[in-house]
């Protein structure tokens, strides 16, 4: 009878609180921002020269690729966008200009093609903004080439007609949600 006392007790009071077991919960949230942003790292402080040197260059236009030119990262899907910040490249001791349009900056990398990016190209740069990217998919540090180019046509037209000498303008880089 005392074992059977003994067992009743232990399964009573013993067994259900080796058995239980006491919880404590904490609700979390992850918060992310909408975060889009582009930098020049690599030209940050250089400046990029396109060189009018001989007769080929002005039958065959110049240009010059820039690996890694901008870097864009973006939480959300966006568009880059190029644009001149003055009508026309000036040169400040002959005071002689020609069209920033004869400019054409395109992106070259084609990876971003892959996930469904459209890549745009800017025939005549203006100081209106223009598409680079459009549809842009969210993407961490991602390293843009670009190319910058004036044709031969342009390069007849404008460049030798202009003279020698240094001619300046700034191309300003736009990212936005779409």
């Amino acid at each position: 009878m005392v074992k059977l006392l003994h067992v009743i007790f232990y399964a009573l009071f013993v067994l259900p609180a080796a058995s239980q077991h006491v919880e404590a919960k904490a609700d979390m949230q992850v918060l992310i921002r909408d975060f889009f942003q582009v930098s020049n790292l690599t030209t940050q402080g250089q400046i990029i020269t396109l060189e009018l040197n001989n007769e080929n260059d002005i039958e065959t236009g110049i240009n010059k690729e820039i690996r890694s030119n901008l870097m864009v990262t973006s939480t959300v899907d966006y568009n880059l966008f190029a644009r001149a910040a003055f009508p026309v490249f000036y040169n400040q001791q002959s005071r002689r200009s020609f069209p920033s349009s004869v400019l054409t900056v395109e992106i070259i990398n084609t990876d971003l093609s892959l996930n469904g990016t459209a890549i745009e190209k800017v025939q005549r740069l203006s100081t209106l903004n223009q598409p680079l990217i459009s549809e842009g998919k969210p993407l961490f540090k991602s390293a843009i080439d670009i190319r910058y180019s004036i044709p031969a046509e342009h390069a007849k037209e404008y460049l030798v007609k202009a003279g020698s000498g240094v001619y300046s303008n700034t191309i300003i880089y736009t990212i936005s949600p779409q």
